[in-house]
Order: C-alpha cells, then structure tokens, then sequence
C-alpha cells in the first residue's frame, strides 16, 4: 500500500468536512419568555430543538445580550413600568444559572441593550424614554452604574411617531460608535464615546434620515460589504444603507417590501433582521402576515431582492436568529409561545419547517452561545 498516494487524498477529504464537522454538535440556546429565561438544545444536525428548561425566574423579560469574555448574560426586565436589568453569571457550560442580581434604573423599560466589545460597558434603547443609556460593568462582567443617557428629539407622520423611540443600539465594526435607530424620528443616529475624568459619555456625531413614516426598528451589518439593512417597522419594508468605514456614515440608498404580491394583509409590522454568516442572505419577521421574509443579497452591490414568505408555523414573529452553522433558522411566536425550527437552503436561502416545535410562554428573544 503506497502511504504516500492515501495521505494527502486523506488530508483533503478530511479539509472539506472541516465546515461540517466543526458544527457537528449541539449549541446551547436562551430565550426570554413571559416568566424569565429557557435553556433549549439545537442539534446542529437534525435541526431538532430539545424540551425547555426554565432555568431563571424574573419578571416580563425582552431582549437578551452576551458579555464578549465571561460568562454573563443580560436580560431587559420590565416590571411596575420600571426598567431593569437582570444580570445572570453562568457555568461554563451554560446550564445553570450560578449567580443572578436585578439593577432598577429610574427611566422605562429598556427595549434593547448590547454589551461593548471591549466589555467595559453596555448600552440601552429606551423606547419610552427619549434616551439611549450608557451603562458601565465591573471587570468580572457585573453591572455597575448608569453613566449617563443621551436625548434624543425628532417625530414623524405616524401615530406611534409622537417622539423619539428609540429601539435598538449596536455598534460600528471598530467598536468607536454606538449606532440607535429611531422608530419615532425616522433616523439612525451614531454615538462617539468621549471619555472625562469622572464618567463615560457620548456625543452625538452624526444621523441618516429616513423617508417619513418609516419607522426603523432594528439594524443589521453585512459581513464583508459596505452595505447595512434596516427593518422599516411601520411601512413593512427593510432599508438598504451604505456605510463608511471610515466615519461609520451611513447613506439612505432604498427599500424593499417585506410582502410579496400574493401577500393581502390589512395589518403588518416588521420585527427582527439579520444577515446569513454567508452575506448571501437576508431575513426579516412579518409580525401579521406571521411570516420569516427570505431575501437575497447581490454579491457586488448588496442590493436586496425578496424570493418568499415563509410561514413561521406560530404568531407574532418578534423574534428570531440564524444558527452560528447557517444551516437552521429559529423564530419565536411571542403570542403563539411558540418555538420552530427551518432548514435554510445554502443555495437559495429558502427556509423549509424541520417539524421541530417546543412551547416557551411569551417567547420574546433568543440567543445562540
């Protein structure tokens, strides 16, 4: 047997399923409902979901967030119409939850955080408030105190466009700016972290408007172009932006509906968006036509174009996220307590029901570790 022929065949054999293999394995999976936090099981390859597991009681919870290096999750609570912040420290393996604290702020609710890269702070989209907060964390990943909350002004044509509401924040790729959309202002502004003696705090640095009556809810990054993607709550639409590296500037490029021709909906609003690990493919929730939109992303351009609406088998899509793989999509019916699963083609980017179903009351958000 010639060794020296069989190795290298081997070797490359062994190359191409390095992709297949590195996934081949559960990932731990959180979602916020109604009476606190699940711990669920996605088979990375059946695409089946296990059983829920509540393993944190706390008061209506929403979105969720990560710290970079410990093992700490943030939970946005709402409760007596205070906002809180729920800070869990996992085991490593992120079945159990091993120390839990509860931070009350005195503004509302807080509709969405992030956590820096860095680790050193958090941010939060007050929806009610007017405000994007600011928030620091203790080496270890607890929370600290609030540094300070940045106002924002602006209104729009809608009813719901009364004042600023602001409904989610993230930041730029090099980590120098905190970018919030505004439902209420039609507009995303970006943030500059300026940093005193004494505390953290942001300068608004510039905005990109959006046509009136849009109302940008939430927004996600291409992986490699220059392009990012915004859902248009109140027009069932999502935004196509360009952005500069350099200044994190964004520029207001067009819109593509959420529903195809063959979608009649006396009611619709848009919920969550992100982007495939691929680029090639973009997904928004249609809370109404309670459907995932499946749209593809021009390689060159990163322009948009919408290929279907798929039944999310449940109602009110708040909620949902690409696994790590790329190979499944996971939605949350908040109204229908409802947890699916979708195989996406690595092709088309079409999604197609595994069958798998589990129950969470209220499912609200959920987080792939």
């Amino acid at each position: 047997m010639n060794l020296t022929k069989i190795i290298p065949k081997l070797s490359i054999i062994l190359m191409s399923l390095l992709p297949e293999l590195s996934f081949a394995k559960d990932s731990t999976l959180l979602i916020a409902g109604n009476d606190g936090l699940y711990h669920l099981v996605l088979d990375e390859t059946t695409g089946e979901i296990s059983t829920p597991k509540r393993i944190q009681s706390y008061a209506a919870g929403s979105f969720l967030a990560k710290h970079p290096v410990h093992n700490v999750i943030y939970g946005c609570v709402t409760d007596k119409g205070k906002g809180h912040i729920r800070e869990m420290h996992f085991d490593p393996k992120f079945t159990r939850v091993e120390k839990s604290s509860l931070t009350q702020f005195s503004y509302p609710a807080i509709a969405h955080l992030y956590v820096h890269p860095s680790g050193e702070f958090l941010a939060g989209a007050l929806y009610g408030g007017e405000r994007t907060t600011l928030i620091s964390l203790r080496p270890d990943g607890s929370v600290d105190r609030l540094e300070s909350a940045i106002k924002h002004e602006g209104t729009g044509p809608h009813h719901r466009q009364n004042q600023s509401r602001p409904h989610w924040v993230g930041y730029s790729k090099d980590g120098k700016f905190t970018h919030v959309t505004d439902l209420g202002a039609d507009k995303v502004w970006s943030l500059e972290l300026s940093e005193s003696p004494d505390k953290l705090t942001w300068k608004e640095s510039h905005s990109v408007s959006f046509p009136p009556g849009m109302g940008p809810r939430h927004m996600a990054f291409h992986p490699t172009l220059d392009r990012a993607y915004v859902t248009n709550e109140l027009d069932s639409s999502v935004s196509v932006l360009s952005t500069d590296q350099s200044n994190s500037k964004f520029e207001w490029l067009t819109k593509t509906s959420s529903l195809t021709e063959k979608d009649v909906e006396t009611f619709n609003n848009v919920s969550e968006i992100a982007v495939h690990p691929s680029g090639k493919f973009l997904y928004c929730g249609n809370r109404g036509n309670d459907s995932i939109a499946v749209f593809t992303i021009h390689p060159d351009t990163g322009m948009i174009k919408l290929i279907e609406t798929e039944p999310m088998r449940g109602h009110w899509p708040r909620n949902f996220m690409v696994s790590n793989s790329g190979k499944w999509l996971i939605a949350l019916g908040q109204r229908s307590d409802s947890v699916t699963t979708f195989s996406i083609d690595s092709e088309s980017g079409k999604l197609q029901f595994t069958q798998s179903y589990q129950k969470v009351p209220g499912a609200k958000c959920v987080l792939n570790l």
